[in-house]
């Protein structure tokens, strides 16, 4: 299969993607206070059955500052996008949405996209580049992992106030920029 990135226009403004992805692990956040620390682990755990979870997202939406969209291109459709927005305030690349079509999957089309975000975020003088996803989502952390991501941040309380109960916390991951 010979694939293309492309840079996509405003044409794509407000088209929306279908996500999905399975799960059979979860890291689960363990949280202990003590007098003198706070420590948080992060402990891979099984699912009792495997997950799958589907949501939906809007390319280049108005909130974002000059979004900037790639697509992989075969056969003449877009079968996988990378959006990233520069955050000017901290000299950091963020990637938005980052999605490969099921069917194309597995296919070395995710380390390609990844590829094209540390090329472009180096060529914006970017000094890190990141990505966020949940703590459910094990095969985007196992992906981001093996690029040589790491956990910079999390939040217990980006979707709901139930995220740690849910097992779907937000980690952010993230990679300088050399």
């Amino acid at each position: 299969m010979t694939f293309e990135i492309k840079k996509l226009d405003e044409s794509y403004k407000g088209e929306e993607l279908d996500f999905f992805y399975n799960s059979e692990f979860y890291y689960d956040i363990q949280k202990s206070y003590h007098e003198d620390s706070i420590n948080f682990r992060f402990v891979k755990k099984h699912f009792s059955t495997p997950i799958e979870k589907r949501f939906k997202t809007i390319l280049m939406e108005d909130h974002y500052d000059n979004p900037i969209l790639y697509g992989v291109i075969y056969k003449e459709k877009v079968v996988a996008y990378l959006e990233m927005v520069y955050e000017k305030w901290n000299n950091r690349m963020r990637i938005t949405n980052i999605l490969v079509e099921h069917d194309f999957r597995n296919k070395g089309i995710g380390k390609l996209l990844m590829e094209k975000a540390y090329e472009v975020s180096k060529n914006h003088g970017a000094r890190a580049i990141v990505v966020e996803t949940q703590s459910c989502n094990f095969p985007a952390i196992n992906f981001y992992k093996v690029l040589e991501f790491k956990i910079v941040g999390f939040d217990l309380q980006a979707y709901s106030n139930e995220d740690v109960d849910r097992l779907e916390v937000r980690v952010e991951l993230g990679k300088s920029i050399k």
